[in-house]
């Protein structure tokens, strides 16, 4: 199965500072927000009860700051672009699809292994030897935040269709994705269809990521500079007339504090929106700045430290904000009339950073013994249906919780089908030339050679 997504452009650069800029900046952003949000409630310090965190309430002054720190469409609009470079060089080399599936999805296998063999295997203990409802609650909260690279993951296995759907059909495919966001949306809300929001984690992801494509094909990259403006006011006025004038979406973008319902997860249209007015920003600012940007080699070290991180900052920012705490907690107990300075915000983030600068990268030599190896000719049939285990299971472990007991049957089997998948993914991506040479009989094959490279 030949690779058909793409373009073959060989002039076109590796990397792109302002792209990588825009991807550590939302990384670190989402940090902040965390940082900022969690509060450990001091009244219980020195009674014994366990340390109970909880999320502030903002209110509408929050909810109005919240859209203009909302970056995760930022990062999915990166994601578009880094992905249409590497369809394009692939598609110059003849590649498979086997190879794209193998060369983008390895990057995110190997840190999320680590991270769910990690807290399934103390779900589990737990559960089997402690509490199990604790287990459950537990595991449940750690896998909240994996929504983003289950989505990501689907993102992948689609990218290439989508970039031959933009090089074929243009803006009609933004135009398709944004309608059925928004008939969505009104079959979850108006007709009180719960269910159908999760459509919305694929539909609304995948036109962010379109823009991606977009962007990297030149679009407000090139071009009058009004059609930047045209596109940033007209995105904001949609995003203000679905808020204020449709009626039934939430004020704020995520479901924080006393807002139980969000913009974000299960995302809707109003994160298109912004994630188009956010398109016509970073434009602005290519176009402003980009030589600059380019210029500046040691901001492009700094970026390719945090962007080579990724992955295991977003996963693990969470579990070292809690060490943190679980640190000081010990201190607030023997003093407590200090509780309120010694688990306050300051305190706590200046553990916290540290912690996650000197841990991040020695989670990170563990992953990479993880990721798999590449071979010459990653196998697209086993490719493909290792990455079907893999979304199965990672959806039924993202929903129940990462424990391995029989009165979890659902995140039991969640855990099972990942872990075949990654053995089937890990197969797929390290076959060789030479190998399928012994087992075909020298057959032909339609493999390719895996490219070198990183985008």
């Amino acid at each position: 199965m030949r690779f058909n997504g793409g373009v073959n452009t060989p002039g076109t650069p590796t990397r792109n500072v302002a792209i990588d800029f825009a991807r550590a900046l939302s990384l670190l952003v989402v940090i902040g927000f965390h940082l900022m949000l969690f509060r450990v409630d001091v009244t219980t310090v020195g009674n014994g009860a366990p340390i109970r965190t909880f999320v502030g309430s903002p209110g509408p002054v929050g909810w109005t700051l919240g859209w203009f720190i909302m970056v995760m469409p930022l990062f999915f609009v990166a994601g578009g672009f880094a992905n249409t470079l590497v369809i394009d060089r692939l598609q110059g080399q003849g590649a498979t699809y086997g190879t794209w599936l193998v060369t983008r999805a390895r990057r995110l296998l190997g840190p999320l292994a680590f991270y769910i063999a990690v807290w399934a295997t103390v779900g589990t203990v737990i559960a089997w030897f402690g509490t199990f409802s604790t287990a459950m609650l537990g595991t449940q909260k750690l896998t909240g935040a994996l929504w983003f690279l289950l989505v990501y993951l689907v993102v992948v296995i689609l990218a290439p269709v989508m970039c031959a759907a933009h090089d074929r059909w243009g803006v009609l495919v933004l135009i398709v994705l944004a309608v059925l966001a928004i008939i969505v949306d009104a079959v979850r809300f108006s007709l009180g269809i719960g269910w159908a929001a999760d459509i919305n984690y694929v539909v609304v992801w995948l036109f962010v990521h379109q823009l991606g494509i977009a962007y990297h094909r030149g679009w407000w990259r090139t071009g009058p500079r009004i059609i930047i403006w045209a596109t940033f006011a007209g995105a904001v006025i949609a995003l203000l007339v679905l808020l204020k004038v449709v009626g039934y979406y939430p004020p704020s973008p995520a479901a924080v504090g006393d807002q139980a319902v969000g913009n974000l997860a299960p995302p809707t249209a109003t994160m298109a929106a912004l994630a188009l007015a956010q398109t016509a920003v970073l434009a602005q600012v290519e176009r402003a700045f980009g030589a600059a940007l380019e210029r500046a080699r040691v901001l492009q070290k700094v970026l390719a430290w945090v962007n080579a991180l990724a992955v295991t900052i977003y996963l693990w920012h969470g579990p070292i904000i809690a060490l943190a705490i679980g640190l000081l907690y010990p201190l607030a107990e023997r003093h407590p009339g200090r509780a309120t300075v010694l688990l306050g915000r300051p305190l706590i983030i200046a553990l916290a950073l540290p912690l996650m600068v000197g841990l991040v990268p020695v989670i990170s030599m563990v992953e990479r013994r993880l990721v798999p190896p590449l071979g010459d000719a990653p196998r697209t049939r086993l490719a493909v249906a290792s990455m079907v285990l893999l979304l199965v299971g990672f959806w039924l472990i993202y929903r129940t919780g990462m424990v391995l007991h029989p009165a979890a049957p659902r995140a039991t089997i969640g855990l099972l089908c990942f872990a075949a998948g990654a053995l089937m993914f890990r197969d797929a991506s390290r076959q060789s030339r030479r190998h399928q040479h012994h087992h075909r009989g020298g057959g032909q094959t339609d493999e390719s050679e895996v490219p070198g490279g990183r985008a």
